[in-house]
This record gives structure tokens, sequence and C-alpha cells, in this order.
């Protein structure tokens, strides 16, 4: 009698427990499983096989290998089987559909209360080239600034464009006239004829650098004083004919005196002598024979005497 009641309870137990698991010995510490059937896993916390699907299931649940059923008021995504799409049974204007017949406004608009599909605009006219986010406010779009004349559009913003048009975002279209300066992005004067040795300020006006004057609007070198016999070169730069050198004292090209003049200056050749001094070379005094002559030849004459 007390082992027939033995033998009851343990087929009680058996059958309280459920078959006994069975475990895989490669994995290591591995927890003992059920043999699930294909498709499903085992679920340690609940104690019971689940459905398994490889991707998890967006606004729905898994209720079978790769089956996703969706939760209420959404419905199976046409191109994603683990996608659930909420349900609305008109589109919702300005907004997106959130859950069943729900509608949430996009940025910049509010809820119709007579009509739940639709969104009423924050702005009372349309942004240009921005996002109405307030009431009667615009952003603007990457690349676009606020117009000061038209609180409802953006206009294009460019790094300097002075004296010219940015018609799209750091594109720069220069006046009639100007050229783009790509450094510092502003649109600068041009003269027709090449502003050498000066600065072109405005359309076709060349203001001359100093040292230069304007002839003709050709900026060209001045020489003060002129540069007589030669060529002004540069700003007080005098440049002389092949034969011929300048002169500091005459601003002039004169032609060397050879030799040169010690004690004076040479024109064209011709040494001037300063005062007290003589000769070709202005390299002697007057008087200096007499002296010559006392010193060497009158003591022979008065020896012979």
């Amino acid at each position: 009698m007390i082992i027939k009641s033995s033998f009851f309870m343990v087929f009680l137990i058996y059958i309280s427990l459920g078959e006994p698991k069975s475990c895989d010995p490669s994995v290591p510490d591995r927890f003992c499983q059920s043999e699930c059937p294909k498709g499903h896993f085992f679920n340690e916390t609940t104690n019971e096989c689940k459905p398994l699907c490889s991707k998890d299931c967006i606004n729905g649940r898994c209720t079978s290998h790769e089956v996703c059923t969706c939760n209420y008021g959404f419905l199976q995504d046409s191109n994603n089987p683990f996608l659930c799409n909420a349900f609305c049974s008109n589109p919702c204007e300005n907004g997106k559909c959130v859950g069943y017949e729900k509608c949430t406004c996009d940025i910049g608009y509010y809820k119709d209360t007579r009509n739940r599909y639709k969104c009423l605009s924050l702005c009372t006219k349309p942004c240009k080239n921005g996002t109405c986010t307030g009431r009667n406010k615009c952003t603007c779009d990457v690349g676009f600034r606020a117009d000061k004349k038209d609180d409802f559009n953006c206009i294009p913003d460019c790094e300097g464009c002075r004296n010219g048009f940015c018609y799209e975002p750091n594109a720069c279209r220069c006046d009639v006239g100007y050229a783009l300066n790509e450094t510092s992005g502003d649109c600068n004067p041009t003269c027709r004829q090449p502003c050498k040795n000066g600065r072109c300020i405005d359309v076709d006006v060349c203001i001359c650098n100093p040292g230069y004057e304007s002839e003709n609007g050709i900026c060209k070198p001045v020489c003060f004083p002129p540069c007589v016999n030669g060529t002004c070169t540069g700003p007080n730069v005098c440049e002389c004919p092949r034969g011929l050198r300048y002169s500091r004292v005459t601003y002039s090209c004169d032609k060397p005196c050879v030799p040169p003049c010690e004690n004076g200056y040479c024109t064209y050749g011709v040494c001037n002598c300063h005062d007290g001094f003589m000769g070709n070379a202005c390299d002697r005094k007057p008087g200096g024979l007499k002296k010559f002559y006392n010193k060497w030849v009158s003591p022979l004459f008065k020896r012979f005497n």
C-alpha cells in the first residue's frame, strides 16, 4: 500500500513539472531548455516556448515564426513584414498618422478643432525658404537668412557679395563692371584699361600709386627734377642712354668727363671747376706754376749768375 502511494506521488510530480528539460552540451553552464518546436525559443521567465522573429515587430507582436501581428489600429506594411503602420481613414493634412484615427501635426501647425485629420498653419502666409515654427514666425533653412522687408521670406545668404546679387546660398553674381574676389567674396571694380602702377577704385577709374601720375589713363613714374636726356623708369629713377651718365649735380644724363672732375662737376664731357681749381680734371690750383718757378727755377738762375 505504501509502495503504491509513493508511485502515485511521483506520478503527480511528473505531471506538474512537465516533461524533463534537455541541455545543450556544446554551451558551458547553459540552462536546460525544453525541446521547443522549430522557429520557437524557450522563455526561462515564463517557462514556455515563444515564437521567434528575426527582427522586432514595430507596433505589433511576434505570434508565429517570422510572423508579426499588428496592434489594434495598425496595419501591416506592404514592404516590411515587421512594420505595422498606424491607420487613419483619412490622410493627415500637414501632419502624420501615429495611431488609430490619430494625427499629430508637423512643426508650425496646430490641430483643427473641427477636423481631426487637419492641421492649420501657425503662420498667416507660407514661409518661403523656411519653416513656420511659431505664431507668424519663420525659421530660415540652412543657407538662407531673414528678409528685413518681409517676415515670411528667407533670402539666400552669401559671405560678402558687396556690389553683387546673392542668388543662392554662397553664390554671388557681380554687377556689371565688377569681378568676384574669391578670397573676400566681394565684387571688386574692374578697369577695362589695365591699372598698372595703380589701383582700380571704381569702374574704369584708376588711381595711381605714390610716385606715379596719370597720363592718358596710364600711370607713369615721376622724376623730380625731370630726367633730362634720359628716361624716367620709376619714381625718381632716371635711366640714361648708352654712352651717357646721370649727374646728380645737373640732374641730367651727360657725357662723362675723362678723366673725372676731381674738384668740379661735369657738363656733357667738360669739367666745370670749383673756385680755386683749374685744369681739365680740376686737379690744380691757380699759381702753382709760379710757386714751382720760385722754388726750383729761380735758385738755379741765381747760382749760375
